[in-house]
Formats: structure tokens, sequence, C-alpha cells
């Protein structure tokens, strides 16, 4: 089936390049077409009984290549939100869109992640690939910190879904905010002394 998809996607495609070079060159007068031949080519279809049964044909061909160009576009879209395994009792599907929530979920639990977001898709041999961008609170070590972050996603995934093929996580940091400036400040006032404190001249009003 995936033969014929591809064949008409690309019989498609060739169709609707050959009808538009050929409307653009009607505009542009650059092919000469006249009103009898148009009037000819229409009596053909409608009186002769040949013409008629090629025109239906290719109308019937039509159809079925468009109808696969969809299937395979709409077809191929859903197998590869969802990951497919048997279990005892009977097959069993899993959305993409759900691990992805929880992987935001189990992300976010980690301290030095701010924000998160994640996207899923089964790769080759229905090995899941699966991509992270976090945005770290304040300067950390990075390197073991995504490392524990990527061996976090991968069990959690391995544990809810039971596959046996481990994961591919890879983690994107977008962008890394400074630690909070409140706190800085909070933490400055407490180490000023009494006596810094007292040095600031007193600007009161005059009588």
């Amino acid at each position: 089936m995936k033969i014929f998809s591809r064949l008409a996607v690309r019989v498609y495609v060739l169709l609707v390049i050959g009808i538009s070079c050929l409307l653009i060159l009607a505009t542009l007068d650059l092919i000469d077409i006249s009103y009898e031949q148009v009037k000819g080519l229409l009596y053909n279809i409608f009186y002769d009984g040949q013409t008629r049964i090629a025109v239906a044909s290719t109308a019937v061909i039509a159809l079925v290549i468009n109808y696969l160009f969809m299937r395979s576009i709409l077809g191929g879209g859903e197998r590869g939100r969802t990951i497919a395994f048997d279990n005892p009792a009977g097959r069993v599907s899993v959305s993409l869109t759900a691990l992805e929530d929880m992987t935001r979920r189990v992300v976010l639990r980690v301290p030095e992640v701010k924000e998160v977001r994640s996207a899923i898709k089964a790769g080759k041999n229905k090995v899941l690939e699966i991509d992270v961008r976090i945005v770290l609170k304040g300067d950390i070590n990075i390197p073991e910190m995504t490392s524990s972050l990527q061996d976090l996603v991968k069990h959690k995934v391995e544990d809810t879904i039971g596959i046996e093929k481990s994961p591919v996580v890879r983690v994107h940091v977008s962008k890394i905010f400074p630690k909070d400036t409140k706190i800085k400040k909070q933490k400055e006032s407490e180490e000023l002394g009494p006596e810094e404190e007292a040095n600031i001249p007193f600007q009161g009003y005059r009588a």
C-alpha cells in the first residue's frame, strides 16, 4: 500500500504542475487556443462515446489518486503520533501527546528547571526520540544536570509504557536565567552592619 500511496502522490503533484503550467501559458497568451478548439473538445466529450469513456475513466482515476493522497497524509500523521504494543489481552496504543505532557511534568519537578517544552516522535525501528527544551534557573553544572535529566526522562518513559528499546533523549538549553535579584538585595541588606547604616547622612527639614 505504501508503493501505491507514493505513486499517487507523485502523479498528483505532476498533474497539479501540468495544469498550473497550462493555465499560466494560456493566461500569458503563449499558447494558441481558440474558442472553436475548446468548443470542439467539449462537443467530443459530450457526444463522442470513446471520448466520453476516456474522460470518465480519467476522472475516476483522479478521484482514486486524490483519495490515496489524502489517506497517505492523514494516515501517516496519525500513525506518527501514536505508539502501539501488544498485551496478552490485545493491542494497546498510546498517544505521543500524552507522553509529552508526562515528560513536561517530570522535568518541571527538577528544581533547576524554570520552563520546559517536549516533543516526541517515533523514529526508525520504532525507537522513541524525545526532544526536551528547557530554561534553567541560575548558573549550574549543565553537563551533570542534563545527564541526570536524561536518565530521569528515559526511565520514566520506560517504566510507563514498558518498551524494550530505550528512547533517545535530547536536551536543549534555550536560556539560563540569573538568580533572583530580590534575594540578592535581601542578602546585601542583611550583610550591612548597624555602623554602615548609621553613616548614612540625614537630610531633614529646615526650621
